[in-house]
Formats: C-alpha cells, sequence, structure tokens
C-alpha cells in the first residue's frame, strides 16, 4: 500500500496529470509494455487472406480496395466484409515497409493506445476528474478481453472504429457544452468523421444511438446549452446512416443475401432461420459477456456456436434480468436527474446491438465484440470511484488503491495473454483446451507443416478433415505433408479428395500435374 501511495502521489504522477502530451505518453508507454510480447507474433489466421495473399493490399490497389469485399482480393467469393479503411491502412504499410508483422503490431497497439488518450478526453469532457478519466482509460487499455481486437493483427478494425467514434463522440459532446454553439467546423468535422467510420466497420451505424445517449446525459447534467443544435446534428448523422445502410445493403452487398451480418455467411440453421431464436440467444449469452468482463482468465478466441431456444434455464434467466432490471434502473437514474447509470446501461446495450441477432450472425459472442461496449462499463466504475472518493474524503485511500491493485492483475494478465498471441503454436493448444474447430485443428497442422514438422502436422489435418469435411486447404495441405514424406499415392489421393470438394482449386490442380509429370519421367 506504500508504494501505491508513493507512486499516486509522487511528483512524476502529478507532472503526467499536469499536460496532456505527458498523459498521452504515459498510456502509450503502459499500452506497449502490456502488449510488447504480440510485437514478436507472426502473420497467421486470417492474416493470410486479409494481408499475405491479398492482391489489392500487396498491389495498394485502393479502387480494388474500396469497390469489392475485403477478402476479393485473396480470390475469395461468398462472404460480406467490407472494411476497406483497415485494408487501405494495411496496404500502406506493405507499401512503405513490405510484410514486416512487427510494424502491423505496432500500428495496432498504436491505434488502442491513442484511443485510450480519447477515452480519457472523452470521460474528462463528461465531467471526470484528471485522475479517475486516467484511471478509466487504463482499465480499458490493459482489460485483457482487448487482446483479441489488438494482438490480432486483422482485427486492425476494431480500434480504428473507436478511434473514429470517440473522435466524434467528443467532437459532438464539445458542441453541446460549447458558447459558439456547433461552428461550420464543428459540422464539417462531424460528417467527415461519420463518413470515414462507414467505411471502418459495420458497426459503426451505432453512432446515432451513442449520440442521443450523449446528448440525454450531458442535458441530464444541465451543460447542453446547444441542445438544440445538437439535435439538428443527430438528425443529419442518422439520415446518413440511414443513406450507409441502403448502400451497404445495395451497392456495397457483396452476396446475394445478409446470411452472416455484414461478415462471414452462416450456414442455414435453426439459429439464423429463426429470429426469436437469435434473441434468445443474445439474451442468454449476457452470462458469458458479465463472466469475460469481471474474470478475464481463460480466454480463447473460438465460442460455442450453440443457440437457445427458452429464456427457462440460468443464463436466459440472468439475461432477461441484466436487461429489464437494468433497464428499469436506468429509467430510475434519469428520474433522478444523475444519469449515471443511464448513460452506462445504454451505452452497452447499443454497442451490442450489432451483435444481437437482428442479422444473423457467424457466432454466438466473441471477446472483440466488448471492445466498444466496455467503454460505457469502464465509465460507471471510474465515476462511482470518483463520486465514493468525494463523498468519504481523501483519507479514504481505498478508492485508488483498489483500481490500482486491478490495473496491476490485467497488465499482468495481459502480458500473459499476448505470449499466446506471440506464438501460433501455444495459441492453437491454447484453443484446443477448449474445445477445437476444424479450423483450429487445420491451422495448428499448417503450423507444424510451415516449420518443418509434418509428421506432428498430419494427425492435425486428419482431425480436421474428422470433425468438418468441407474445406479443400486441409485435405491440399495433408496431401503435401504425405508427398513430403513419400507417400504420393495417398497424397494424390487428398488432392482429389481436394477437387471433389473444390474443382477450381487450382493448389491442388498444380500438385497432380507436377505429380503426373513426375510419374511420367520415372516411367519414361
Amino acid at each position: 500500500m506504500k508504494v501505491l501511495k508513493y507512486l499516486i502521489m509522487s511528483k512524476f504522477f502529478s507532472k503526467v496529470l499536469s499536460r496532456k502530451l505527458y498523459i498521452y505518453l504515459f498510456l502509450f508507454v503502459v499500452t506497449l509494455v502490456a502488449y510488447a510480447p504480440a510485437l514478436r507474433g507472426p502473420f497467421f489466421f486470417d492474416d493470410n487472406i486479409f494481408i499475405e495473399h491479398n492482391v489489392s493490399v500487396q498491389n495498394f490497389d485502393l479502387k480494388q480496395i474500396y469497390t469489392s469485399s475485403t477478402t476479393a482480393g485473396s480470390g475469395l467469393s461468398g462472404d460480406n466484409f467490407y472494411r476497406p479503411n483497415g485494408q487501405a491502412i494495411f496496404a500502406l504499410l506493405t507499401w512503405l515497409f513490405g510484410l514486416s508483422p512487427l510494424i502491423f503490431h505496432f500500428v495496432n497497439i498504436a491505434l488502442h493506445a491513442t484511443l485510450g488518450f480519447l477515452i480519457f478526453l472523452f470521460f474528462s469532457d463528461l465531467g471526470l476528474q484528471r485522475l479517475y478519466a486516467i484511471l478509466g482509460s487504463l482499465l480499458f487499455l490493459l482489460h485483457p478481453i482487448q487482446t483479441e481486437a489488438v494482438s490480432y493483427i486483422s482485427g486492425i478494425s476494431d480500434p480504428l472504429l473507436g478511434l473514429v467514434l470517440i473522435g466524434t463522440l467528443i467532437l459532438f459532446a464539445r458542441g453541446l457544452e460549447g458558447g459558439g454553439g456547433f461552428s461550420l467546423k464543428y459540422w464539417v468535422s462531424i460528417l467527415l468523421l461519420t463518413l470515414v467510420g462507414f467505411f471502418t466497420k459495420e458497426n459503426f451505424v451505432i453512432l446515432p444511438a451513442l449520440m442521443l445517449v450523449t446528448l440525454i446525459y450531458i442535458y441530464m447534467k444541465g451543460r447542453a446549452v446547444n441542445w438544440k443544435r445538437g439535435i439538428l446534428v443527430l438528425i443529419t448523422v442518422s439520415i446518413l446512416t440511414a443513406l450507409y445502410l441502403w448502400a451497404r445493403f445495395t451497392i456495397f452487398n457483396f452476396t446475394s443475401d445478409i446470411t452472416g451480418g455484414f461478415a462471414i455467411p452462416t450456414f442455414a440453421n435453426v439459429y439464423t432461420e429463426s429470429l426469436s431464436i437469435r434473441l434468445i440467444t443474445f439474451i442468454s449469452i449476457f452470462y458469458h459477456y458479465v463472466w469475460m468482463l469481471l474474470v478475464p482468465i481463460g480466454l480463447h478466441y473460438e465460442t460455442p456456436y450453440v443457440a437457445y431456444d427458452t429464456l427457462s434455464t440460468f443464463s436466459g434467466v440472468f439475461g432477461f434480468t441484466l436487461i429489464f432490471g437494468g433497464a428499469y434502473l436506468a429509467l430510475l437514474s434519469l428520474s433522478h436527474r444523475k444519469g449515471i447509470f443511464f448513460f452506462t446501461y445504454s451505452w452497452f446495450f447499443v454497442a451490442l446491438l450489432p451483435f444481437s441477432g437482428i442479422i444473423p450472425t457467424n457466432a454466438m459472442y466473441l471477446e472483440h465484440w466488448l471492445y466498444v461496449p466496455i467503454i460505457g462499463v469502464v465509465f460507471f466504475v471510474v465515476y462511482a470511484l470518483q463520486i465514493s472518493g468525494e463523498e468519504f474524503g481523501a483519507s479514504k485511500s481505498l478508492f485508488l488503491y483498489v483500481p490500482v491493485i486491478v490495473l496491476c492483475i490485467y497488465l499482468s494478465l495481459t502480458i500473459y495473454r499476448n505470449t499466446d498471441w506471440a506464438d501460433p503454436i501455444r495459441f492453437y493448444q491454447n484453443e484446443l483446451e477448449y474445445g477445437g474447430s476444424a479450423r483450429i485443428y487445420a491451422n495448428l497442422g499448417l503450423e507444424l507443416a510451415n516449420r518443418g514438422n509434418c509428421e506432428q502436422a498430419i494427425p492435425y489435418y486428419r482431425q480436421a478433415i474428422l470433425i468438418s469435411d468441407q474445406y479443400p486447404q486441409t485435405h491440399h495441405n495433408l496431401g503435401r505433408c504425405l508427398e513430403d514424406s513419400g507417400n504420393t499415392t495417398e497424397a494424390t489421393a487428398e488432392y482429389k479428395r481436394a477437387l471433389e470438394i473444390d474443382p477450381n482449386f487450382s493448389y491442388s490442380i498444380e500438385r497432380l500435374r507436377l505429380l503426373e509429370e513426375k510419374y511420367e519421367r520415372l516411367t519414361f
């Protein structure tokens, strides 16, 4: 406790608090320390599709990037990913530095740290003292659940989305509170950021709702001197959002329907075919969200894809109580003209709305879906700490010690989790502890094969095929390992099986051609 008290009361920390530049540098360094292990990580998982094998990225073809799906540059079709801003950054980094994973990781970490600083500014604008705003930024930056969005290179769209979203809300909040009203620069800046957000990630469509929540909160605090002009800005942004949704369903819709949301298409099943089941599932999985937020250990990428058809389960009752009990408390918060819980509750649920299942998704819940929603929770925690500190006085320094201890724990857990992201084999082996899909087994086999361990890779390929025999890549990769082991007969069978799944799978076509030429030379 004495050490913590010294750190908090030290001249160094006082100096950090004194200038925004120092605050940014402090947040950046702390974030870099937490994510340093991830800097050693290579490209893996979907990085090959989004970056390594994506000709649009490799050729810096911005026209192709902004007029086709994200994976079109890799020769894939049938998905509806459209996040061109992230792909444009990948293209720029490739052009400047080549395929250096360290640079790509560093950019993700820098975006995350910068978002932490914007959250500090936003929290300050909402009435938090600087010390508590910094604590809030650190809780956001260091929470282990954020690693999936930051340590995964292809996850760049989450921190990028957060930057544009919070930046827009800062301008909106300052326009509401400013004596001069919404000047032309505020209007133009907000509208430009809104347009940028649409090309960053689909769930930027939550912006109008979050603007409304922010307006109501600032109004309840008696600081929304320009609320009428704020409503005009909100209406304008809402119209732009409606136009974007129209364009996304038509011009920028790269599949025949919207199955799978605006991302990976899902197969027709009881979940995708029933809105009621999707909503029941959304309510039921709040138990998992709360658990990940409160106990961020045992983190893993893939989550169970299990639909719920009734609320008469523990998780269903929990989610129902949380949603509707929370809504009551939020309204009560408004009636008392404080609005703290209203802001937290509304922010969390609005930010999760794109993953509610109204449009089918390819997963039930994921860690990185909490990247933006957690901001509302963090605001409530640090605001409660500030109020408690003011009520009980400076002698009750427990209200500072506890979050600092929690931050130290988060820092340790985040560093540990990033050691998984730094080593694909360790990452995939961790996934297998929680079940493991065909994709995980196949990727682990590929990673082992790339390191020259085909003998170890073969069983993982076979297990992937046993779980789900629908991917030509797995058969092809298994065939390569068998071929390298001298078993050309089985290798040929695997290549042919890959072509049964996808007759146009060029890699297997080429391997069969080479094997045929080799056989003809030997028999000549």
